[in-house]
């Protein structure tokens, strides 16, 4: 997905939910290398944060904030 952003501007963060019940919010690039060869911090939540972040991406994608590139 690629957002509005102007051409200058970039969105690194990636988000994995899962089953509405935990989501990992990271900058770590989900990949064997880049597992392998960065230092990335990220996030994990679950219960309602999860629930709460799947409804608003998925708000993101109906309006057109967010769209698949």
């Amino acid at each position: 997905y690629t957002y509005e952003g102007g051409s200058k501007s970039s969105l690194h963060a990636k988000a994995l939910i899962v089953d509405f019940k935990e989501i990992l919010i990271t900058s770590a690039n989900l990949t064997g290398r880049g597992m392998k060869r960065n230092l990335e911090m990220g996030l994990l939540h679950t219960g309602k944060s999860a629930k709460e972040a799947e409804a608003l991406i998925q708000t993101l994608i109906d309006n057109r904030i967010i769209t698949r590139v």
